[in-house]
């Protein structure tokens, strides 16, 4: 069994057939409009801040990351303004914007997201990325990954 995956190097259809499936799967996710799918999966895939995930051919994920700026965080976590485009790379505040896993791969994207995005800490300055969990009702909590350290210096 092989899994590959991919930014936007496969036809847009596909890819958003394939968006499309993983949010009929996902009970958060299957009562957004199509304007939420164009601003928060087809956005940050055009930007290459995130990817799908398959298996033997078929889309078993979906992960996407954004670097935002202080007021941008500030504005999403609040809610008093939606995530722009130019949101996306704004600043340094390392946000897992959204990670579906509709048959159980929860585990193996958590690990890939942590160990591609655990790079950009030291130039940001910071040891974590964040994230929000989504609640039916609209609400967000914000929570925290350490990331791993790549090096570890054994003379101290």
């Amino acid at each position: 069994m092989s899994m590959s995956m991919s930014s936007l190097e496969i036809k847009n259809d596909v890819v958003l057939g394939d968006i499309t499936e993983l949010c009929l799967r996902s009970e958060l996710h299957r009562n957004w409009y199509i304007k939420d799918i164009q601003r928060l999966f087809i956005v940050p895939m055009e930007m290459d801040q995130a990817r799908l995930f398959y298996r033997d051919g078929k889309v078993i994920g979906f992960i996407s990351w954004a670097f935002l700026s202080y007021e941008a965080e500030n504005s999403f976590l609040n809610r008093t303004r939606k995530l722009q485009p130019a949101d996306w790379k704004s600043g340094q505040r390392i946000y897992i914007m959204d990670l579906i896993a509709p048959y159980g791969d929860v585990g193996t994207l958590g690990r890939w997201m942590r160990e591609y995005l655990t790079p950009y800490g030291p130039s940001f300055n910071t040891d974590r990325a964040y994230w929000v969990r989504r609640y039916p009702d609209g609400s967000i909590r914000k929570l925290g990954m350490a990331f791993e350290h790549v090096t570890k210096d054994k003379s101290l």
